[in-house]
């Protein structure tokens, strides 16, 4: 047992014997081949790390390239159905655009109604449907070569009533265009935002039907120079809308519609206008003419820009509030015309003309106020009225007309001008005065206007 303790590495060869020099040797090899056994061992197992780690490496290169395969197979999948989508759309509005230009009337009506359709069915395309329809009311048209009333004795000639026919199936046309466009810009509940927006609701001709139409959310009204015949935006709701330029033959129906800018600037409305109700942030109407009865009452807007407006027949603007600005100079108020009860932030009325009857009883002035240069040739009227802000140094009226407190009786030296008061400052009520010399005799509603001597009307200097 004496070898088991022996270390072969310290003892000298000669001095063991033969068989324990050859169990050395035997001892000493065996352990090579463990050593080597157990490093070829720990190699195996690396080996197999090595390859376990390039399998996993093989698979999730595979699954990779696999989902890549798969993601652009569905991508082109996907710009595939995208491309055909956008292919169907583009040649079904070509289609419904070359029907429009038609110059037959029921091809017309069906590519008015495609479009319709298209519309309803793809949101992205209704901006450019809305701004091709437009164009077609944008189109000269004269409705005076309408002549619905002409006996058939004075048809001349086959031309005449061939032009006759073309002419009212042309209006029967623009008045579709029109409705059409009323239809899906209708918002019948201000209150309440709109439930029949998206893509759920039937498309098409739903009002014959019953079903309620899509409405077109946010898109803009191009109608500058349009010809419109018996046009009715009642109730509507659009962000943006021109009208610069168009000439409105018929009524015109824009009451309880609801606008964030407006502009009716040089336009012309042949017929009865009706903006009662009306909300909107900016009103322009610069240069208009109203050829019969136009009326605002209610309306609600910052600021109505009625410069240069001419007001052929009565007009009513009863009620109507102006929160930034009512600005009418340089306008012709021909007929009478009624603000009774009307707010305003800025009047401005400077160099207007008052034909008719002016009324200005109940008003209520917030800021400034300029009748500079304006003219009544009729009665006028302010009994009630207040000016809130009766110090504002920016009022601009008659030469010896002013704002300020009234005391005691009317003297000879200064008198009421109609009523007009103030809230109450220092207890006393805001009046505007004129020195009596300038006083006229014309008695209204308790109050008087001023008359310059020779001239027969009240003419602001």
């Amino acid at each position: 047992m004496w070898s088991t303790a022996l270390d072969a590495n310290n003892l000298p060869l000669d001095s063991l014997t033969p068989a324990e020099q050859v169990d050395i040797a035997l001892r000493r090899t065996q352990i090579q081949l463990d050593a080597i056994r157990n490093a070829l061992g720990v190699a195996a197992a690396l080996g197999a790390v090595v390859a376990l780690l390039l399998a996993l490496r093989r698979q999730y290169v595979k699954e990779r390239v696999d989902r890549d395969d798969l993601y652009v197979k569905q991508r082109t999948v996907a710009y595939a159905e995208v491309d055909a989508t956008e292919k169907r759309i583009t040649e079904l509005y070509v289609k419904a655009a070359e029907q429009l230009g038609s110059e037959k009337a029921p091809i017309r009506m069906a590519g008015i109604y495609a479009l319709e359709r298209l519309a309803d069915d793809t949101p992205g395309q209704r901006q450019t449907i809305v701004d091709l329809l437009c164009a077609y009311l944008r189109m000269p048209f004269n409705p005076s070569d309408i002549k619905v009333d002409l006996a058939a004795s004075e048809i001349e000639s086959d031309e005449q009533r061939t032009k006759l026919d073309i002419a009212l199936r042309e209006r029967e046309v623009r008045l579709t265009i029109q409705s059409v466009l009323r239809r899906h810009l209708y918002q019948p509940d201000f209150s309440q935002p709109s439930s029949i927006s998206g893509s759920s609701v039937p498309s098409s001709n739903s009002a014959l039907s019953g079903v309620r139409p899509i409405r077109w959310d946010g898109v803009a009204l191009n109608l500058a120079g349009a010809s419109l015949l018996d046009l009715d935006f009642s109730s509507v709701e659009v962000d943006r809308a021109v009208f610069d330029g168009a000439v409105f033959f018929g009524k015109s129906m824009f009451s309880s519609s609801r606008w964030d800018h407006a502009t009716f600037i040089g336009a012309t409305f042949a017929g009865l206008a009706d903006f009662r109700e009306v909300q909107a942030s900016v009103l322009a109407m610069s240069g208009s003419t109203f050829v019969q009865s136009a009326w605002f009452e209610n309306v609600r807007c910052k600021v109505l820009d009625a410069i240069a407006v001419v007001f052929q027949s009565d007009s009513g603007f009863e009620n109507a509030y102006f929160y930034d600005k009512g600005a009418f100079d340089s306008s012709l108020f021909l007929g009478n015309v009624g603000f009774d009860g009307a707010r305003f932030g800025v009047a401005a009325f400077e160099g207007s003309l008052f034909g008719g009857r002016a009324g200005f009883p109940r008003c209520s002035f917030h800021d400034s106020i300029n009748f500079r240069k304006a003219t009544f040739d009729a009665e006028v009227e302010f009994e009630g009225s207040l000016v809130v802000r009766a110090s504002l140094n920016r009022h601009v009226l008659p030469t010896g007309w002013s704002v300020g407190h009234y005391v005691g009786a009317e003297s000879s030296a200064v008198v009421r001008f109609l009523g007009i008061e103030s809230e109450p400052e220092d207890d006393y009520p805001t009046v505007i005065a004129m020195p009596s010399s300038q006083v006229g005799c014309c008695v209204r509603g308790g109050g008087t206007f001023g008359i310059r001597s020779g001239l027969g009307h009240a003419q602001f200097f």
